[in-house]
């Protein structure tokens, strides 16, 4: 059964708490010098099949097909193409106005080109809230460029099982639950405080063994010592950039800065940013063995 929209639009303050950031802004891998940054990442995988698979992971593209667009999807285009990665996921918002919907082909047809990987693609709030579109639409736009559409569902390949959630916002977010199969266990939502609200204290709690994130553009505006001034989440700062360890259970949340900007139309010590993932065997990530 749905979790009930009133529900939804709460802030579960205790739930919140219980994540803790461990990595900064400042503190990450971050390499290339072009429009876009590339953030190296390594986890342990939970199932020791899943060791060595790669995940691409981008958000909130915003495009609108303008010069600095297509620069900055040339350049997703080359570091995901190096990285050669076995998963290339879509974390939600792609577009940026309505008026700009059939912009979306030129980035989605320039990441089919892309050998290799399997597509998949989640809602974000604009998706979520463009509810005048039919309901199909995203889900037959993604397929058309070899993406598959998660909106509170699985994808399972026999090693990996990605849970795609809907965005909280849309006040249609079912309780997590992950199939009885021993996987590695991926959430991808594409707002931090969806993560938040799927963390139910019931028990039972559904793990949450790494869970990936976009939404809030990492503040978009970042002063020294300081960090972003405004993040989109109903939990203020807290939840703006970063990798979150859940405390009691190790789970994991990255929240990456996304890719475009919007409200503002420029970012300041922010930088746009794709995710290159590596499950790894768990002594690999000795960092977060210690927590």
């Amino acid at each position: 059964m749905p979790v009930e929209p009133v529900q939804l639009l709460c802030r579960f303050i205790n739930r919140a708490e219980r994540w803790r950031r461990v990595r900064s802004y400042r503190e990450m891998d971050r390499r290339g010098e072009g429009p876009i940054a590339a953030v190296s990442l390594h986890f342990p995988a939970e199932n020791p099949a899943a060791q060595g698979r790669k995940i691409a992971f981008f958000s909130d593209a915003h495009y609108r097909g303008s010069a600095r667009d297509r620069l900055k999807a040339t350049e997703l285009v080359r570091l995901i193409t190096q990285f050669a990665p076995d998963y290339l996921i879509s974390g939600g918002d792609l577009s940026a106005y309505a008026c700009d919907l059939d912009r979306q082909r030129e980035l989605l047809e320039a990441l089919r080109g892309i050998p290799g990987p399997v597509r998949l693609a989640v809602p974000g709030n604009w998706e979520c809230g463009k509810r005048w579109l039919p309901d199909e639409y995203w889900r037959d736009l993604y397929r058309e460029y070899d993406f598959v559409w998660l909106e509170n569902e699985w994808f399972d390949d026999g090693t990996v099982t990605f849970y795609g959630a809907s965005d909280v916002n849309s006040g249609h977010l079912p309780p997590l639950h992950w199939p009885d199969v021993p996987r590695q266990r991926i959430l991808l939502a594409h707002n931090p405080d969806t993560v938040i609200a799927l963390d139910s204290p019931r028990k039972p709690r559904m793990p949450i063994p790494l869970a990936l994130c976009g939404h809030t553009h990492g503040g978009q505006i970042r002063l020294p010592f300081f960090g972003a001034v405004l993040a989109a989440s109903r939990y203020g700062r807290r939840f703006d950039y970063g990798l979150f360890v859940r405390s009691g259970t190790g789970d994991r949340m990255f929240l990456s800065s996304g890719l475009g900007q919007l409200s503002f139309p420029w970012r300041l010590g922010c930088r746009p940013e794709v995710l290159l993932i590596t499950l790894t065997a768990p002594a690999a990530d000795r960092r977060l063995k210690k927590l």
